[in-house]
């Protein structure tokens, strides 16, 4: 395994390939049932959000123009993965992506899996630790919803996990994911400091220094994703300022609300839950005796506490805040209920039934709220952010006006304040040969509309 500060990383008990691939299958498998079980329960609301119109339509359309259309819309690698899922989605409708994010999530399961037997940890805890993740409120609220808010786990992730590997060579591959995922969202800026203070302390320690070849190239990786934006937008050179600001007077209160949201209730942007990230006070001592736990193995864990401590400080310095910006943290907080489970079998501080009551006890606790919330979409009780006018209030009649060319529906959109998201809408739902002989919206319309009379041109 690799080295760090000299150790070696805890040898995982030996388990079979065949029982490590069912593993990974299986908790694909039920995060996918599960993230598809919440896009059916939002879908019964019939309404799409602003900020999904945003990233599944008009990122996908303005992508290809090459124009940012927004500050906001700094998310280059979400217009990719977007873009990418439009294209070969089988038949993209209105809910193409949410079903793209509900199976891009269910990666989250095996990644976390595998990476909990990176650290050393069984078959049993590290198996927890991935089906935990897909349960926590602060993860199963983003594991769905079609924006980038999450994605950027997945990245940031195995840019960890490549880090922590034993080959040097695989360090650029780390530093293109984790550039990648901070161009997704974000939050993948939380992973910056383990990933790449892994590596440096990989050849801090390497004596012969032959690993300083592989470091300097994933350094100039790094610097190359991130440089993507400029070279690929051809109306800005601001492609990194975001809509967030840094406000550090503000961060003792912020970090104040993190813990409200972490372990009592739901109070941010888009933190769509009846529950709170963390799941409540509940897990409060089991995640504090996690943390102890990995206290003794403090050089395998403490890219892990980086992370963590990075997470939070983008919630508590940055405002707008919210809990989408700290997802990394439930990726933190699952490995540390796995870690836990493993001291406590190793310890025999508790007997084997009693760990397996406590770990079902988890479970039911977290599935109750996944399911709470299920059913709270599903009823309307917990209602989808109305948060642009991008659409219009009866939004069901006016999607079945584009099945034919209705210039009520094109005057409809036009009379918007903020039209470009329906535009952009209507033009990728309408079938390919319609749009090629009487479209709706053409890309050239789009185009001019932008450059000429869109509102929310980047100025």
């Amino acid at each position: 395994m690799a080295t760090l500060s000299g150790q070696p990383l805890p040898q995982s008990p030996a388990c079979s390939p065949v029982a490590e691939l069912c593993s990974c299958l299986g908790l694909f498998a039920v995060g996918l049932a599960i993230n598809i079980a919440l896009v059916q329960c939002a879908n019964a609301q019939f309404w799409l959000t602003g900020e999904e119109a945003s990233v599944a339509f008009k990122d996908v359309v303005f992508l290809r123009l090459r124009l940012q259309h927004c500050r906001y819309d700094t998310n280059l690698g979400g217009h990719i993965l977007y873009f990418l899922a439009y294209a070969v989605h089988p038949d993209p409708g209105l809910w193409y992506g949410r079903e793209t994010k509900a199976v891009l999530m269910a990666l989250a399961g095996p990644l976390t899996y595998l990476f909990a037997r990176r650290l050393g940890l069984g078959f049993a805890a590290s198996t927890f630790s991935g089906l935990c993740i897909f349960l926590f409120p602060g993860f199963s609220s983003f594991s769905w919803i079609g924006m980038e808010a999450g994605l950027e786990l997945l990245f940031g992730g195995l840019a960890l996990y490549l880090a922590y590997g034993r080959s040097t060579w695989t360090w650029p591959l780390a530093a293109a994911s984790l550039g990648f995922g901070i161009l997704v969202y974000g939050g993948g800026a939380a992973f910056v400091v383990p990933v790449l203070g892994l590596i440096g302390w990989h050849v801090w320690c390497d004596r012969d220094r032959r690993s300083l070849i592989c470091a300097l190239a994933a350094v100039v990786v790094f610097d190359g994703v991130l440089s993507l934006p400029s070279l690929w937008w051809v109306n800005t050179s601001h492609a990194y300022r975001g809509g967030g600001t840094i406000e550090l007077v503000r961060a003792p209160v912020l970090f104040l609300r993190l813990l409200y949201e972490s372990f009592y209730k739901p109070h941010s942007y888009y933190f769509i839950s009846t529950s709170p990230a963390l799941g409540g006070v509940l897990l409060l001592p089991l995640l504090a005796a996690g943390v102890y736990a990995s206290c003794r193995k403090a050089f395998t864990w403490w890219p892990l506490w980086l992370l963590a401590l990075g997470s939070i400080g983008l919630y508590s310095i940055a405002t707008p805040t919210g809990v989408r910006r700290t997802i990394p943290l439930v990726f933190v907080a699952s490995l540390l209920l796995g870690e836990v489970l493993e001291w406590a079998v190793q310890s025999r501080r508790l007997s084997k039934v009693a760990v397996v009551m406590v770990s079902l006890a988890v479970i039911l606790l977290l599935g109750s709220q996944t399911l709470a919330t299920a059913r709270a979409l599903s009823d309307q009780r917990l209602v989808l952010p109305r948060d642009r006018d991008w659409i219009g209030t009866d939004m069901k009649s006016l999607l079945e006006n584009q099945i034919v060319v209705d210039p009520r529906t094109r005057e409809a959109v036009l009379a918007l304040e903020n039209p470009m998201r329906a535009m952009c809408l209507f033009y990728l739902l309408q079938d390919r040969s319609r749009r090629a002989s009487d479209p709706l919206f053409s890309l050239e319309e789009i185009r001019e509309y932008y450059l000429t009379t869109d509102p929310e041109k980047f100025k």
